[in-house]
């Protein structure tokens, strides 16, 4: 005689004080926008190559790369305090079988691209720093 076990799904909805279906909706829409802000960043970038004069133009890229680095790190870091957030006041509650899986699935859709962010940030003012001290090597040799 053999017993299967039981397997039990809880399919309870969670309150609405939680979050509710135009949050949801409004969290899903923002993050299709990471490409539009990526070219709104390029635009404003190339904006500020071409009024800055030829010494600081330098000081762009580095300013840039390092706004872009701080940045991802702080969203990193501000995510994961959210997530943390969310699931400690979840916690013993029916919802968190839902949570869970969802807060992880956007921190596996995010965390690459903020580390990308950050690398690119890293790259783009070590450029600066490089083009920064070639610029002025230069201008000493000439004179």
């Amino acid at each position: 005689m053999q017993l299967e076990p039981k397997l039990t799904i809880n399919t309870s909805i969670p309150p609405v004080s939680m979050l509710t279906a135009e949050q949801t909706v409004l969290a899903t829409q923002l993050m299709t926008l990471w490409p539009v802000l990526l070219v709104l960043a390029g635009i404003v970038f190339l904006i500020a190559l071409l009024i800055g004069s030829g010494g600081s133009r330098w000081i762009v890229w580095l300013v840039t790369g390092v706004v872009a680095a701080v940045c991802g790190m702080f969203a990193k870091f501000g995510f994961s305090q959210m997530q943390h957030v969310i699931l400690d006041r979840a916690e013993n509650t029916p919802h968190l079988v839902l949570l869970r899986p969802f807060l992880r699935a956007v921190q596996d859709w995010a965390d690459p691209q903020l580390i990308v962010l950050m690398v690119a940030g890293a790259g783009v003012a070590l450029l600066g720093i490089l083009g920064g001290f070639i610029s002025s090597n230069r201008r000493r040799a000439r004179y």
